[in-house]
């Protein structure tokens, strides 16, 4: 069995989110501005972010369109990714202004971040069991319990 590579963990965190920490960088403000925001990710793994017309983060990134975007999903690594905020045309249901990231950087990880390959990160693609996995899994626990406590023994552990 195979591990997922660093650029597969990453687009799957990404896949997953539906809420990040934003950091905005104004010229204006002596230090950046960090703001929770809703977002989800495109095809191609770049993140979109969801902010209020009128919200700091909107002025931000109008100004100076760059942004940083951290997920940290449940049961996923999480990811930092750094680029340009481009603006996406109209507004969705509720009004809000849509900015893509374009990827400029990627990290995997808090403590000690790794630097995700930008070409590696763009091939990847997201783990295709993500959605289906908690179900699968509960199905597993409640229906096959003896049956996987049989093949765990047969493996060597208790």
């Amino acid at each position: 069995m195979t591990l997922p590579d660093p650029a597969e963990l990453a687009r799957t965190a990404l896949a997953q989110a539906r809420v990040a920490a934003l950091t905005t960088y104004p010229r204006s403000a002596p230090a950046p501005r960090l703001t929770s925001v809703t977002m989800s990710c495109q095809d191609d793994g770049r993140p979109v972010i969801r902010v209020g017309p009128g919200s700091r983060a909107a002025v931000d990134l109008l100004a100076r369109p760059l942004a940083t975007v951290r997920v940290s999903p449940v049961g996923a690594e999480t990811v930092t990714v750094h680029g340009g905020a481009r603006r996406l045309p109209g507004r969705d249901e509720r009004g809000r202004l849509a900015f893509r990231v374009d990827v400029g950087a990627v990290r995997l990880g808090v403590v000690r971040p790794a630097t995700v390959d930008l070409d590696a990160f763009d091939a990847a693609e997201p783990d295709p069991l993500r959605e289906d996995a908690p179900r699968v899994l509960a199905h597993l626990r409640e229906a096959h319990t003896d049956q996987l406590t049989a093949c765990v023994r047969a493996v060597g552990h208790d």
